[in-house]
């Protein structure tokens, strides 16, 4: 019968600068290593952008080196390939069936550079570091898909030398600023409208990384697949990598009424601060932090005498209110304290409330008590009907408290008797009606109906 009352404070940062982690790229040797992919590139004058973090010292001017490939997919027909490269003078360019557009810094310093290529209706612009290094036009661009590959072309040739990491295909053509947004992080959360995503963070710097045949795309399913890297020491393998991974931060307020199962699966059944990683397939795990305050909230009552129902919930700061189980779980107007005093017969339930929770106990039965009088020589009380008082005349010294209820069960009116046994209550205060006169004793209690006129 647990009713969970939850409040979330949910806050969910992709881009977290102060959870930052070494990531891993690929060094290829310039002679065979390259990665294949099925993803199939994005297909005639469609709108694009290829970017890349590239490191090399190679000279890739014709006739020193020649060209060397980062990234591209088509066939070798006339204007049906499209290739991404460092050619002329060492700079960037972007080929597409011998023509293209090429850049004008050289990035073959030795340092890791971030490289970007935009297409949109035939204009051309080239990015190195954040800055638009070039901008021009191509005209006849027919792109055909598939033979996606990284580090070399498609027709097998113009191996890429050096390191490459963060590879990303976008069917749309970005600006530097949008570039510059991710530039130096991975994307954790990634957008629609990015295709094809390679961290190449499946190995371990300079470590023997044989067991590793595949390059994970975290954007979909088109995994690469690893060709001709020894992928053990230095070279051919795994490199330290100059990017941020960014994990997601995902923190939690919680307040439950009772146990409470978190989102890493595990179910905690006191208050306190929880944190936990939740990894993913990729580098980008979710650093989880619970701070959670558990209600032990009780619901149960207990018939504690032959007149009195009692809530077992002693907090102070609970609230309750008695229901009537005969009449739909109806709230009993007025009875909201720990206790009830019962006045007929029926069956009956608290609504126990605590720092927010909400609970209720199962129905007690009560079918042994009613309005009936119980009449005793011993218990003599007049006048009935009453107006401005009443006398009782008890047994000595066997009760020691009265209370005048309602027949709801509230007591409106309530003190000690003198144990002599002769007492006088006065009514003046009380509005005509009927209610319950109930007298107490450590042992018994006697009731019988009071009618004030």
């Amino acid at each position: 019968m647990n009713q969970t009352i939850a409040y979330r404070l949910l806050l969910l940062l992709c881009l977290l600068p102060s959870l930052y982690f070494a990531q891993t790229g690929l060094n290829f040797d310039g002679t065979d290593d390259y990665v294949s992919s099925p993803f199939t590139g994005i297909s005639g004058n469609g709108d694009r952008t290829i970017e890349a973090w590239i490191r090399t010292t190679a000279n890739a001017i014709p006739g020193q080196g020649g060209q060397r490939v980062i990234a591209n997919w088509g066939s070798m027909t006339t204007g049906t390939r499209f290739t991404f490269n460092v050619l002329w003078g060492n700079t960037i360019r972007l080929e597409i069936g011998g023509s293209g557009v090429s850049g004008t810094i050289a990035v073959n310093d030795g340092n890791w550079h971030h490289v970007a290529v935009s297409y949109k209706a035939g204009t051309v612009s080239l990015y190195v570091d954040g800055v638009l290094d070039v901008s021009g036009t191509l005209s006849g661009v027919n792109t055909s898909s598939g033979s996606f590959m990284i580090g070399r072309r498609v027709d097998g040739v113009n191996h890429f030398e050096g390191d490459i990491d963060e590879v990303r295909i976008w069917n749309t053509a970005l600006s530097a600023s949008q570039l510059a947004i991710n530039d130096s992080n991975e994307i954790c959360v990634t957008p629609s409208n990015l295709l094809a995503y390679y961290k190449f963070n499946e190995g371990v710097a300079g470590a023997n990384n044989s067991s590793v045949s595949s390059l994970v795309d975290d954007a979909g399913t088109n995994n690469g697949s690893l060709h001709n890297f020894s992928l053990n020491g230095t070279g051919s393998n795994y490199i330290s990598s100059p990017l941020l991974g960014s994990d997601v931060q995902l923190n939690e307020t919680i307040t439950a009424c009772g146990p409470y199962t978190a989102l890493n699966g595990q179910t905690y059944t006191q208050s306190g601060l929880y944190q936990d990683t939740l990894s993913n397939s990729g580098a980008c795990d979710t650093l989880y932090s619970l701070n959670l305050t558990v209600v032990s909230l009780d619901s149960s009552a207990t018939r504690i005498s032959a007149n009195q129902i009692q809530a077992n919930e002693s907090d102070p700061n609970a609230t309750y209110q008695w229901l009537d189980c005969n009449d739909g779980m109806k709230a009993i107007q007025g009875v909201r304290n720990r206790t009830f005093n019962i006045v007929q017969n029926g069956n009956y339930a608290v609504e126990v409330s605590l720092n927010g929770c909400v609970d209720t106990s199962a129905c007690i039965n009560i079918s042994n008590i009613g309005l009936q009088e119980r009449h005793s020589s011993e218990f003599q009380m007049f006048p009935n009907p009453a107006k401005d008082q009443i006398k009782l005349n008890l047994p000595v010294g066997h009760y020691n408290k009265y209370e005048i209820l309602n027949l709801n069960g509230q007591v409106l009116k309530s003190g000690s008797l003198s144990k002599a046994g002769k007492n006088t209550i006065k009514l003046s205060e009380m509005i005509p009606g009927i209610y319950l006169l109930r007298v107490n004793g450590p042992q018994e209690y006697r009731q019988s109906k009071l009618i004030i006129e």
